[in-house]
């Protein structure tokens, strides 16, 4: 696989596209072993099937208008939604990443000499997938998951 620039780099979130916003986002991958070492052991003892989750990080401009931004991340904080990842854009069978998560940070910073910016993270609630975009329908973008 090629290099990538990050300027082709899309974010949706539930039926939202936040890439026009953002000028930063982050993936993590997190496989939570369990320990489950005992006393004698010299080594740490590990299960050796994990929980795998996921957080995506991402900041840039607030903006208050309708159906931006300001609107649209607001309306997540209540419930989980998917959100997904796609380093190369989302166009018909470009890949990416995607979490079912919920939305438990978001902060607002400004001041007088800068635009104001957001910062915000999701928490997976499940496995992160890899997927597949079959293209755009009603400003979206639909996705099918692979088996990893």
């Amino acid at each position: 696989m090629a290099k990538l620039l990050g300027r082709n780099m899309q974010i949706f979130a539930g039926e939202y596209d936040f890439s026009g916003e953002l000028n930063s986002v982050s993936l993590s991958l997190v496989n939570e072993t369990a320990d489950i070492t005992t006393f004698g052991n010299d080594n740490r003892q590990r299960l050796p099937a994990g929980i795998v989750g996921g957080e995506i990080s991402f900041s840039g401009f607030y903006n208050s208008s309708a159906s931006a931004i300001g609107e649209q991340i607001s309306s997540l904080l209540s419930a989980s939604a998917v959100y997904g990842l796609y380093p190369n854009g989302a166009s018909l069978m470009d890949y990416g990443k995607e979490i079912v998560g919920i939305l438990d940070d978001y902060s607002i910073q400004g001041d007088v000499g800068n635009a104001i910016a957001l910062d915000s993270k999701i928490q997976s609630t499940c496995v992160v997938l890899d997927a597949v975009s079959v293209g755009f329908v009603s400003s979206s973008v639909f996705t099918t998951n692979i088996q990893s």
